[in-house]
Parts: C-alpha cells; structure tokens; sequence
C-alpha cells in the first residue's frame, strides 16, 4: 500500500518488483520493498519519504520486528507518527530533530499500550539544506557514500554483529550468521533508546541508502554501496534489486527486503 500527499508518500506492507523513483526539489529518491513471504499483506517493513519544503526532506524506514506478533503494525505506527508529527500544521516552528525523537517516543508508547509484544526499528534521515543528521533504533542500516565509494558514514546497528562490525572484530561477510538476528534496542520497549549521529556535510551527488536487514543478510553493506554510489538512481536501483532477486532464493533465513535511495541534486 503507497499513501500519498502533497507532502508524503509513504509505504506499508508493500510488494514491488522495481523501485518507486521520485524527483524531489531536493534531490533524486528510489524507494523499494518486498516481503520474505511473497506475499504483501505479510511485509511487515514500512518507510516514508516525508517533504516539509524545497530544502527540508525526511527519509524513515521501519522494520517490524520478525518474530514479534503485530510487527507490521509496529513499524506502521512509527512511520505514521513520524508523518503526522513533522507535517503538523501546529508543528511548523519546531525543530526537527524534536519533531522526530518527539514521534518516536510517542510511537513506543503506544506500541507497549498495545500489550501485543511487537517492536520495530527506526532508521530516520532529516536533510536540510546541505545537512543530513541520522537517527536510529536497532539493527536497520544508515549509510552515506560519496560519488566514488567513499563511506563517509555508516551507523552502528544496536546488535551482537553490529558492535561487532563497528570494532572491527567480524567483517561484512558474518552476515548471514544466526546471531545476526539478535537486536538489542526496539521500539515498543522501556529501555528503548534513540542514537542521534554526527550532522554531516551532504555534497552534490552524494547518496544515502537506508535498509531493513532483509537487504544486507542478501548483499553485505559494501556491496550494495558499490552498485549505488553512482550512476542514474533508477539503473542503480533496478540493479541492486536485480542483485536482490539472483541471491536471495539461497538465503535461508528470508526476511523483508526494503532500502531508500537518496542522492543529492
């Protein structure tokens, strides 16, 4: 399901074989998802690119935690909180790094409420100007690239394998590991926490790419930064996708696939 505005266009439960591209004042996005299952209404991913003016574009992207009854309404209501806080009108004057720690807290609230035991995770991206600041909560993945593969930053995921990756101990190729699955920090728990990175210096045709896990148990991080980092975003896309779709058949552990490509203009 896309639920468009004016302002946002946001992705529940979806079930794609290219990816949506959108050209925004800000730059170029390409948003794809597929479910582990094939089947839509079994997604439990959602994301959003949210358009507050010409120069102040968020990205988010929610993956419901696998396992966890309710998952897919889980990273709905963030997505949702997300939309509603940063676009009301009442809103407008307020920073928006409050705006969006302020939809997280209230998204994790009203997942404990719920009693059902689900969680999500948060990957959220405000780009304003030419500044780009992350926000994360569990194992999704944050990364920039400038236009020759440079990482300029990847965040931690809060996992036994990201800690891992982060000191260097494990590579990429870990991956496909059991303990990979392992989150330490989710949405709809009490010692929920939210990780704000560096503000980082956004250049003209540098990209960030955002994803579930269900992309990098596929295609270790690298990887897809390589394909990425240059190139039309829709080519680029429709190849990582491609990539996707040659690889995951051998994927025993399947789980929902969902990136956000963003470059520039």
């Amino acid at each position: 399901m896309i639920v468009k505005n004016s302002n946002s266009y946001r992705y529940h439960a979806l079930l794609t074989l290219e990816a949506e591209v959108l050209n925004l004042d800000s730059g170029y996005c390409a948003v794809f998802s597929y479910p582990s299952t094939n089947q839509a209404d079994e997604n439990e991913d959602s994301a959003a690119v949210i358009i507050l003016n010409t120069n102040e574009t968020i990205l988010a992207l929610s993956d419901g935690a696998g396992g966890h009854p309710g998952g897919n309404v889980a990273s709905q209501i963030v997505i949702n909180e997300l939309n509603e806080e940063l676009l009301h009108p009442s809103n407008h004057d307020q920073l928006i790094r409050a705006s969006i720690l302020n939809a997280i807290e209230v998204a994790n609230k009203i997942i404990i409420a719920s009693t059902s035991g689900a969680g999500a995770t948060a990957c959220v991206v405000s780009i304003e100007d030419a500044k780009l600041r992350p926000f994360h909560v569990g194992d999704s993945v944050i990364a920039v690239t400038g236009q020759r593969g440079k990482l300029i930053y990847r965040n931690t995921e809060h996992s036994p394998l990201g800690y891992a990756i982060r000191s260097e101990l494990v590579g990429e190729e870990h991956l496909d590991s059991d303990v990979s699955h392992e989150v330490f920090n989710l949405i709809g728990n009490n010692e929920m926490h939210i990780e704000i990175g560096p503000e980082i210096d956004l250049k003209k045709s540098d990209t960030v790419f955002i994803c579930s896990d269900g992309i990098t148990d596929v295609i270790p991080l690298n990887e897809c930064l390589k394909i990425i980092k240059s190139g039309p975003i829709k080519k680029v896309a429709n190849e990582l996708i491609k990539k996707y779709f040659n690889l995951v058949q051998d994927i025993a552990h399947k789980d929902d696939a969902t990136f956000i490509i963003f470059r520039k203009n």
